[in-house]
């Protein structure tokens, strides 16, 4: 089976790569890939995902990207030796921001539910809501209380490995939410807002699985 599928993603790859200059991470983002992997295994990426979200998961720290979107489809475009530069700078700023609020490895969990519920911690607080996915995106509807309007991203999950994504202003909000602290991201707000499509979330690691090694 495992065979299969990176037969199925090597074939596409090459097929992909010889007409344009894309990433290998942009082809396996790609909803065709998925459509191939899927008719050669039997097995459907999109309910996997929806499948195996369900859980708890730890913060193991940020992640940041800048992407173009279309309907179905994501890649990469801040890359290279200036995209990576121009990421660390935001990176600081924003890591900066999340130390003010006591956000640290295992200080943030996300817990998804069977009846399509999540609660969210931060520290010692905690939200919960309801969530729904459909393909690789997930949107989050938060609790009335919290004041929040429901917010969307994208979920890359590898085993017990899973990335959350959500327009970066947007993630700022609900952490400042959640924690009370808004103005702690005032300065990181000001350094995104000038990048278009800058994507922001989280880490997580599923809980009672081993951490990965460091890259």
């Amino acid at each position: 089976m495992i065979r299969k599928v990176f037969a199925a993603i090597a074939l596409f790859s090459v097929c992909s790569l010889a007409q344009a200059q894309i990433s290998i991470k942009d082809v396996l983002n790609s909803s065709k890939v998925r459509d191939v992997v899927s008719s050669v295994t039997g097995v459907d990426l999109d309910k996997y995902i929806a499948t195996n979200i369900k859980g708890t998961w730890n913060y193991l720290g940020m992640a940041t990207e800048v992407v173009k979107e279309t309907e179905n489809e994501t890649a990469t475009i801040l890359t290279g030796v200036a995209g990576s530069s121009a990421m660390t700078g935001i990176n600081k700023k924003v890591d900066k921001a999340l130390a003010k609020v006591g956000i640290k490895e295992g200080s943030m969990t996300f817990t998804f539910s069977a009846d399509s519920t999540f609660t969210h911690r931060i520290n010692t607080k905690t939200v919960s809501g309801t969530y729904k996915m459909e393909g690789k995106k997930i949107t989050l509807q938060y609790g009335k209380a919290l004041k929040l309007a429901k917010i969307t991203g994208t979920v890359d999950l590898e085993k017990d490995n899973l990335k959350i994504l959500f327009p970066a202003d947007k993630f700022l909000n609900i952490v400042g939410t959640i924690t009370s602290k808004v103005k702690a991201f005032s300065s990181a707000n000001a350094v995104i807002q000038n990048i278009d499509g800058l994507k922001m979330g989280v880490k997580l690691l599923r809980e009672g699985a081993e951490k990965p090694a460091e890259e």
